[in-house]
């Protein structure tokens, strides 16, 4: 309080360039209210003095004072530097900034004392550092004593008030909040340390950094491991990344220490690290001593545990945090494994954890309390570290623990954000004998209590902490429906996780780590209460154990500050596509109802060994499976086997020795015991969780074996005739077989695309026909990183067929964002050291090269031609690769593929394209076909051979949906070496085959249009030729050499006297002029009111502008213009027609009269022979009466 009352006035040092030569002399005494002001002015111009204290009853420096001033009054100064001398404390002030304070002037609080302000700290200090101690020395140490503190340190007031006492001279050295001397400091002490008291514990920090330091309770002076670092007892840590960089571990140290209040009851502190770009990024863990050796972190899960050296004598194990101690410094623990992740809790479970000195006869209890999870990322059944060896104790705030880099927070750069995690309470108990001290987990489990109750807390200063009252709070009710259960009738949905969180996709809370969280559960009639709401944008989530599915409330939720919300009755409809064949498990986010094996009996952790449903735990089960099955994989029979006792708890791989691990496939069996239903059966599956996994679908059809990866949909093998995988093994799993796009946002380069689905879905599975759905779902959350396209690739297989189908469907619904796409197609990548000859017609075969010949090469103009220098069959040598130099034209692109002609059983592998209905640039346009790799393509749409002008364009918003293919993957086999080109012309009969069933009546999409649904077109073509001649736009001069064309309604007939084109006119010297046709005809009748409509057609336009004119052929502006039209230079180009242009140009009545009118047609561009107009059609309409 002595130092509270004259608020911060000697805190700071304000002078930045100080570091003078200590030239000044201050004779006082501690007590004396203007000695302080004297000793605060020193701080803020952050000078160091020599200071001889001089109490009552002084016995040597009071005579200085008499002698050197003539009187014996203080404080009383000396600057050896100027030579002066001086009385008064505002004198000496005002002199000490005018000598010393670059051009500032004195706080006011330095220049004038209330009773309040100036004499309050004597008072309350008792007048201590006033008087001279009686049994004090005489004489002096030889040397002076150095004192580095600054002026309103309550600590540092008490060290002053002994040397005043003893009348000690001292050599002050300021080293208030700025100082130039704080490395001094630094350099002598080691630390520069706040201590912290509140009269139960003390906790003292390091300043600037804040890391706590020392905690000193019930007469323990530190309960931290002191024998670790100052920065490694008490910290705030991150683990962050750039983008595509290694992480970084990183203790946070602060660089500004400030206090943020200094109540009589309350205290709060700040240590600030403020980035900078010269620095060119949560978990809040605290070391404490070795004697605390007991851990609990639930009301079951607490022991003794092994120390940090028994870890560094044990054996480490699969992973580093796992260690079987092998010489425990404890015999009991000697074959246990110890592993953090064993006493990891749920967040919704991890409020309180710590440890106790339980063989101390007065056991102290240190406790990590959260009161709330609200800052907490992954919602409230993410799981997490607690407290472990160490002995530490954590309060995780952001982590990827059990849930991986899918909950990253990840910056965009300039992306700002703020969020305030916490406050947690750093809690410590004591018990007053060894007997009571298992009291103390009851204890910090009450004291969680009263945390929560008080949550959120009033007393944080912060305001970007919201306070109770600023919070909102949402009610509602929420039930359930199943139209498969109870005949549909709404249920109550009890225990169900009811919370807030960011906007995004139903279930994205679980990967949601920026915003705050919000999470109740429901009573046992649905209706929920969530409190404390941070104001801002949310989404309403809810998950409900015992049922399939994610909920999502379909609005988003505005929360402004104090409201209260109620949402009434929300009604959850349970994905559902019809009743239940059967089901596996229970549909409650977690794998614990399955088949736990016993753990390894060398590797246990003792304190599960009691507790059945916390087998999970222990340490290796992985390993268990292969000794569960030694041989073949898990077989699960629907009606025989259980669940609990026959499922085993993670899909795992297997071992098959000397680190090295094989695929694992599980097989579920089921009889149908009815009829196929027609239409789409649904698999639903969920997983509780996974790790760098990809869990596959085989389709088998009996000839064919294709492994596909879920959800993304890729071919990652195929199997046929005892081959296990004709695709490139050695290839990444999504560079085997896939869709991609090569696409762009306009005016920005284009980016290459592999599809990967995000949703799996069992489209049809009858007896001999199986459809399946990889969909991938554009969102604006992809922004530039994916097309903006909703990609549904589906895989068709059919009893009997030796291959199988794919098509693709791409659909663009209403308010995607622009795009372009140059190419679309499928890709296998075949095994590069079996096939080796290619076909893509008759008369288009041959042995070809490998990629490593391209590789050794010299490549070309262009990176698609290669000069083979060096391959590995001589034959090539000298020779030219290039994959377009196998491009054929679309009609002719139907089949092509490989042999690997080499083998004594060859086998071929084809691309067939029944149709081209769904190519693009029509019949004649070269596209790639099959090319070294060996790889074999499907060309749906490209810019090859035809550039940008068949780019697919779409505006932003722009609809579209199409259906490319399906096409058949054929595979064949011959029986002999002689006889393996014989696999060309079966894939060849294959295609006559394919060609004659399209369209297909087996593809499940709506969108691919049936047999019975198409149209048909009919006709006769005859073809007469005279338009096909070159220069006929110049006979126009020629038929009109001075007037242009007349066209006279009821006399001329359009075959014999309407030149095909409306062209320029060719004045010569390459000069042109526009030229002006006449439609004259006679109106027999008055003229009829309303408007007149001319309909106008036409065929072709090249910068053109046609301007229709009636009866004034001078008039400006005409009465109606095309403006600028066309490009298709069609007149040029021989044709009879470009794109088409309609025309209905309403005309009033009064622009005619009864009796002869004329329509002007003008074509005013003319700069090129070329420039103008093909009519397809005209025709005057006059008004409906």
């Amino acid at each position: 309080m002595a130092s509270l009352s004259r608020f911060a006035w000697g805190s700071n040092s304000k002078v930045e360039t100080s570091n003078l030569p200590i030239t000044l002399q201050l004779f006082e005494f501690e007590a004396c209210p203007f000695c302080r002001r004297v000793r605060e002015a020193l701080t803020e111009l952050d000078l160091s003095v020599e200071v001889y204290p001089c109490p009552k009853g002084s016995v040597r420096h009071r005579e200085v004072v008499r002698k050197s001033g003539g009187k014996e009054m203080f404080p009383f100064l000396i600057d050896r530097n100027s030579g002066i001398s001086m009385y008064e404390s505002g004198d000496i002030v005002k002199y000490l900034f005018e000598q010393y304070g670059e051009g500032r002037s004195p706080s006011p609080g330095l220049l004038e004392s209330t009773i309040f302000t100036g004499w309050m700290p004597t008072i309350l200090r008792a007048g201590r550092g006033m008087t001279l101690w009686e049994r004090s020395t005489p004489d002096p140490p030889p040397g002076k004593l150095e004192l580095f503190s600054y002026e309103n340190n309550p600590y540092a007031r008490i060290v002053r008030e002994a040397l005043c006492e003893l009348e000690l001279p001292y050599i002050l050295q300021n080293v208030g909040e700025g100082s130039c001397r704080m490395k001094s400091l630094v350099d002598a002490s080691g630390s520069k340390e706040l201590v912290v008291e509140n009269g139960i514990i003390s906790v003292t920090l390091s300043n600037p950094e804040g890391y706590v330091i020392g905690i000193s309770y019930n007469g323990i002076d530190n309960i931290l491991e002191v024998e670790n670092k100052e920065q490694d007892r008490g910290y705030l840590s991150v683990v962050w990344n750039e983008p595509g960089k290694s992480s970084h571990f990183q203790s946070i140290h602060g660089t500004k220490f400030s206090v943020i209040i200094a109540e009589e009851n309350l205290v709060e502190l700040s240590f600030l690290r403020t980035w900078e770009s010269s620095m060119n990024g949560t978990n809040v863990p605290i070391n404490v001593d070795i004697s605390f050796n007991y851990m609990a972190i639930d009301d079951k899960k607490q022991r003794r545990m092994a120390t940090m050296r028994d870890r560094g004598t044990g054996q480490t194990l699969a992973y580093p945090e796992a260690v079987l101690l092998t010489n425990p410094s404890n015999p009991q623990f000697r074959g246990e494994v110890d592993d953090k992740y064993q006493y990891s809790l749920e967040n919704k479970d991890n409020k309180v954890h710590g440890w106790i000195s339980i063989d101390s006869d007065s056991p102290i209890g240190f406790w990590m309390i959260t009161p709330s999870n609200e800052f907490r990322n992954g919602g409230p059944n993410k799981l997490d570290l607690t407290s472990h060896v160490g002995p530490i104790t954590l309060s995780t705030f952001v982590s990827t623990h059990y849930a991986g880099k899918e909950v990253t927070m990840s910056f965009e750069e300039g992306e700002t954000y703020k969020k305030v995690f916490g406050p947690v309470f750093v809690y410590l108990n004591s018990a007053t004998n060894k007997d009571n001290s298992l009291s103390l987990w009851s204890d910090a489990v009450d004291q969680l209590s009263k945390e929560v109750k008080s949550w959120p807390y009033d007393f944080p200063r912060s305001q970007d902490f919201i306070q109770p009252n600023e919070r909102g709070k949402v009610l509602g009710r929420l039930l359930i429906q199943d139209r498969y259960i109870k005949g549909g009738t709404l249920q109550n949905a009890k225990n169900a996780y009811v919370g807030l969180a960011l906007p995004g996709d139903a279930g994205s809370w679980q990967r949601e780590s920026k915003g705050y969280q919000f999470w109740t559960r429901t009573d046992p009639n649905g209706y929920f209460t969530i409190k404390n709401i941070v104001p801002g944008d949310y989404n309403l989530y809810a998950w409900v154990p015992g049922f399939f599915g994610d909920y999502k409330y379909n609005s988003t939720i505005l929360i402004t500050q104090g409201e209260v919300l109620n949402l009434k009755k929300l009604v959850y409809d349970l994905p559902r596509n019809g009743p239940t064949l059967w089901e596996i498990g229970i549909p409650d986010r977690s794998s614990l109802e399955f088949y736990v094996p016993d753990p390894y009996p060398t590797l246990m952790n003792k304190l599960y060994n009691d507790q059945p449903k916390e087998k999970f735990r222990q340490y290796g089960l992985w390993d268990r499976y292969v000794d569960l099955y030694p041989n073949n994989d898990l077989v699960y029979t629907i009606g025989v086997n259980k669940f609990n006792e026959d499922w085993f708890f993670a899909h795992v791989t297997r071992n098959i020795g000397n680190n090295t691990y094989e695929p694992t496939t599980w097989k579920i069996i089921f009889e149908h015991q009815h009829d196929i239903f027609s239409g789409n059966y649904t698999l639903q599956l969920a997983l509780a969780s996974a790790k760098d996994s990809e869990l596959q679908l085989v389709v088998d059809n009996g000839i064919v074996s294709v492994t596909l990866s879920n959800p993304e949909g890729y071919v990652t093998g195929i199997s046929y005739n005892g081959i296990d995988n004709i695709l490139e093994a050695q290839n990444e799993e999504q560079d085997r077989g896939y869709l991609d796009v090569v696409w762009n946002e306009p005016g920005k380069p284009y980016s290459f695309q592999r599809i990967h689905g995000t949703k799996f879905s069992v489209i049809t599975a009858e007896k001999n026909l199986v459809e399946l759905s990889f969909l991938r779902t554009w969102e604006t959350s992809m922004n530039d990183t994916n097309v903006p396209i909703h990609i549904d690739t589906r895989y068709i297989f059919r009893g009997g067929d030796s291959g199988f189908y794919s098509y693709a469907i791409f659909d663009r619904p209403k308010g995607l964002p622009s795009t372009e796409v140059v190419q679309i197609r499928i890709v296998f990548k075949l095994e590069k050291n079996r096939f080796n000859y290619m076909a893509i017609e008759d008369n288009m075969q041959r042995r070809m090269p490998t990629m490593r010949d391209r590789e050794t090469g010299q490549a070309l103009v262009y990176p698609e031609a290669v000069l083979l220098t060096n391959p590995s069959n001589p034959q090539f040598r000298g020779e030219v690769d290039d994959k377009y130099q196998y491009s054929i034209e679309n009609k002719d692109n139907r089949v092509h593929g490989w042999i690997n002609i080499d083998s004594d059983s060859p086998i071929g592998f084809w691309m067939i394209t029944p149709s081209n209905e769904f190519r693009n640039g029509g019949p004649n346009k070269l596209d790639l076909t099959s090319h070294t790799g060996p790889i074999t393509l499907n060309m749906f749409v490209s810019t090859h051979y035809a550039g940008n002008e068949v780019t697919l364009l779409f505006e932003e918003g722009e609809t579209y949906k199409k259906v490319f293919g399906p096409v058949f993957i054929y595979l064949n086999s011959a029986t002999t070496k002689d006889n393996s080109l014989s696999l060309w012309s079966d894939a060849v009969n294959q295609l006559s085959k394919e060609v004659k069933s399209w369209p297909y009546d087996f593809p499940r999409s709506q969108d691919f249009i049936q047999p019975n649904e198409r149209g048909k077109v009919l006709g006769r073509l005859l073809i007469q030729d005279r338009y096909r001649q070159y220069g006929l736009w110049d006979r126009y001069v020629d038929l009109y050499p001075n007037n242009d064309l007349e066209y006279t309604i009821g006399v001329n007939k359009f075959k014999k006297d309407w030149f095909f084109a409306h062209v320029t006119r060719n004045k010569g010297n390459n000069t042109y002029e526009p030229t002006t046709w006449q439609i004259i005809f006679e109106h027999q009748h008055d003229i009829f009111s309303g408007n007149y409509t001319l309909q106008l057609a036409l065929a072709s336009a090249k910068d053109s502008e046609l301007q229709v004119r009636f009866n004034y052929p001078s008039i400006n502006p005409p009465h109606f213009t095309t403006g600028q039209i066309g490009g298709d230079n069609s007149i040029g180009r021989h044709g009879l027609h470009g794109l088409y242009w309609l025309y209905s140009i309403d005309v009033p009545s009064h622009h005619f009269v009864k009796g002869k009118n004329i329509i002007y047609l003008t074509q005013i561009r003319a700069t090129t022979p070329l420039q103008g107009v093909m009519y397809d059609y005209i025709r005057l309409e006059r008004p409906h009466t």
